[in-house]
């Protein structure tokens, strides 16, 4: 699924989506290896209203975050994750990670890590969550820290 489509079925807006196009071109030029994925981070308010928070981009060994898709400003972070994530944290309601093609409309998904001294936070409502899952299966699992005991 294109970028574009992914965020229509977000019920994103035009402007979201084509700043979101303008940043991964942006993310193609300076990620060092070819950008794989993306996940834009978003939640419903009690009222239902939805939020849309950061645009994420995955490539093997690094990921990229724009934090501010719904103001003017545009902003474009890029860390390592490479066996650097030393810690995350799952918190789910109304979803089951072992079953994670499963989400409903009350699905809510959220991972809190750190790589090295990059805190970072994604989450995710309804279907969505199942998109944060392939995320983390493909990028945050795969590339937690080892540590060597030294004695």
């Amino acid at each position: 699924m294109s970028l574009e489509e992914y965020l229509k079925t977000l019920e994103g807006s035009g402007p979201l989506i084509s700043k979101s196009k303008t940043l991964k071109e942006f993310a193609d030029k300076i990620c060092p290896e070819t950008i794989e994925d993306f996940f834009m981070a978003e939640y419903l308010k009690k009222n239902g209203e939805h939020v849309f928070g950061s645009l994420w981009f995955f490539s093997p060994k690094y990921f990229l975050e724009s934090k501010r898709m719904m103001s003017k400003e545009t902003n474009l972070d890029i860390s390592c994750i490479y066996r650097n994530i030393e810690r995350f944290e799952v918190t789910y309601v109304h979803y089951n990670p072992l079953e994670p093609e499963k989400a409903t409309d009350d699905s809510r998904l959220r991972i809190e890590a750190n790589a090295e001294n990059v805190f970072f936070g994604l989450q995710a409502s309804g279907r969505n969550c199942c998109k944060l899952w392939s995320i983390i299966d493909r990028y945050i699992l795969p590339n937690l820290a080892e540590f060597i005991e030294i004695s």
